[in-house]
């Protein structure tokens, strides 16, 4: 989402070259606008929701493993 932002951010910035979220950056130009809002409306919180969703697991797993182990 950080990058989305920055790269809407910077849009209109001469010569910009857009981040990308592997770490990379695109050629000068490259920017589709769609993409990023897109990205950053809807594909952003379904990130975030489905981490949160692997950390609660590894949590209870934790949690059950600790309970066997007692």
């Amino acid at each position: 989402m950080d990058i989305a932002a920055h790269n809407v951010a910077n849009l209109s910035t001469e010569a910009f070259a857009p981040l990308r979220a592997d770490g990379s950056q695109g050629s000068v130009g490259s920017l589709d606008f769609v993409d990023e809002f897109v990205e950053a409306t809807m594909l952003a919180p379904i990130a975030y929701t489905a981490n949160a969703s692997v950390a609660r697991t590894a949590a209870e797993m934790q949690r059950a493993l600790l309970d066997i182990r007692a």
